[in-house]
């Protein structure tokens, strides 16, 4: 496990005006410490009663190593989940849209899509949350 200056790379922070959570993922390469820590804080989020809407700024990252992918692809979660990512190259946009495929498969209870823009996700979450009313672990 990487130290606590690492650990602290991914901001999560709940928008109470929202409900959304809103993760920021950090510049560079995200590896299996950063999707560890991920995890947790989510669970953090996800005790404390909040929804399960995730608003990801994708903007300065350079995607998943891919060890971190294969973790993402083994958590698995319980609870219906929409999350609206947002940002990145046309690069990073393209190769998340393939894995967001690729997940739909195997993983009914997250709802994933990529948006070019904040404006657009937040209007797909609002969108979600309209039609699906509050999703709370």
């Amino acid at each position: 496990m990487a130290d606590e200056a690492q650990r602290q790379r991914i901001q999560v922070r709940h928008e109470p005006d929202t409900g959304f959570t809103f993760i920021v993922y950090p510049p560079g390469k995200l590896d299996v410490d950063d999707v560890d820590d991920l995890f947790v804080k989510l669970e953090r989020h996800y005790a404390a009663g909040e929804t399960r809407f995730l608003l990801c700024d994708a903007r300065n990252t350079g995607g998943f190593t891919p060890e971190a992918r294969q973790l993402m692809a083994q958590r698995r979660g319980n609870q219906m989940t929409y999350s609206a990512n947002f940002g990145g190259s046309f690069a990073t946009r393209a190769f998340s849209n393939l894995l967001i495929k690729a997940f739909s498969l195997t993983h009914k209870e997250l709802v994933i899509t990529m948006e070019a823009d904040e404006a657009s996700a937040r209007a797909w979450l609002t969108e979600k949350r309209r039609t699906h009313g509050d999703v709370q672990a």
